[in-house]
């Protein structure tokens, strides 16, 4: 069995304390998380990992950051998220059936990045020890397919569509690797939207 994991909604940076913290935005609620449960939902935020995958990315982030996570953590961590639906996993026998039931029953959310963001992405990227040419595709001029361009051109039109047609997979999952969706869950409000268009994540 194939397990795929995903971060659902999107974050900012709220004052507290005379200092920051994260909070996850989905469906217009907030949720405050611990600094561990955001380096997982982080590394999952624009990237579709299995298990060993995202596991060896936290537990490698924690022990740079020094925030203790052993591996024990981690699993907890996993479930807590999965329970109050920040993450959501997809399950399959194939590659294919667990990316479509990733994306079943989910809106594809298009957002905007500032040329700052994108920027900072960049760097972040290199700094995680991923590749030039990697960092390059995700952030450099976007390059969309006609299926991609077709299915973004529909969000734009119809936000609130809740991916479903297994034809569209590739353009969705596609879509938002390039940082051009996020996913939000399926009682996602048109005037939430709007909010994701005016404000940059």
């Amino acid at each position: 069995m194939i397990t795929y994991y995903a971060a659902m909604g999107k974050y900012r940076l709220e004052q507290f304390d005379g200092g920051s913290r994260p909070v996850v935005l989905i469906a217009g609620n907030e949720y405050g998380v611990t600094i561990p449960e955001y380096i997982l939902w982080n590394a999952l935020l624009w990237n579709i990992l299995n298990y060993d995958a995202l596991r060896t990315d936290c537990l490698q982030k924690a022990r740079r950051f020094h925030i203790p996570m052993a591996e024990a953590d981690f699993d907890r961590i996993l479930e807590r998220l999965l329970f109050r639906g920040l993450i959501r996993k997809g399950q399959g026998f194939t590659g294919a059936a667990a990316l479509q039931e990733l994306f079943r029953e989910v809106c594809l959310i298009p957002i905007q990045l500032s040329p700052l963001q994108k920027m900072k992405g960049f760097l972040g990227l290199l700094l995680d020890g991923y590749p030039l040419r990697v960092a390059r595709h995700i952030f450099g001029p976007d390059r969309l397919s006609n299926e991609e361009k077709a299915l973004l051109n529909t969000l734009l039109v119809c936000p609130a569509l809740s991916f479903s047609p297994p034809q569209l997979l590739p353009a969705a999952a596609n879509l938002y690797l390039k940082r051009m969706v996020v996913l939000e869950r399926e009682e996602y409000s048109r005037e939430g939207w709007f909010g994701y268009i005016r404000h940059e994540i």
